[in-house]
């Protein structure tokens, strides 16, 4: 796993997939050492709170994950993350809530691409 910082017109492209496809993949986004510390927090939430609001023996699901572990606080930081969520949604923009889903072995989709709330 290889990590680099964006350049401007990394982000740019970034953030024109997203408005395009609804979707983007940020390459290379994370620091390797945060996604082993990352990996071993999720592992820990995942032991303590079971499939949480997630279907049994289909897949966990965990919010407020933030306030469970002080590694995603470094991801919440992550200065290329942050650069393709400005870029989309502004610079006053807010991140309030964070999750987590495990995909037990079988499972082959949680749900569609939905809308939570219309603004």
């Amino acid at each position: 796993y290889s990590y680099r910082d964006y350049s401007a017109e990394d982000v740019k492209g970034l953030v024109e997939q997203l408005h395009t496809d609804g979707w983007v993949v940020l390459p290379e986004c994370i620091q390797p050492e945060l996604v082993s510390e990352l990996i071993a927090a999720s592992d820990k939430l995942m032991e303590q709170e079971g499939d949480g609001y997630g279907i049994p023996g289909k897949f966990a699901a965990i919010s407020t994950i933030a306030t469970k572990d002080e590694a995603y606080w470094d991801l919440l930081d992550n200065s290329n993350m942050l650069a393709v969520v400005r870029g989309f949604l502004g610079e006053d923009c807010l991140l309030q809530n964070f999750h987590v889903r495990n995909l037990h072995p079988g499972c082959e989709q949680t749900q569609g691409v939905h809308v939570d709330d219309i603004f």
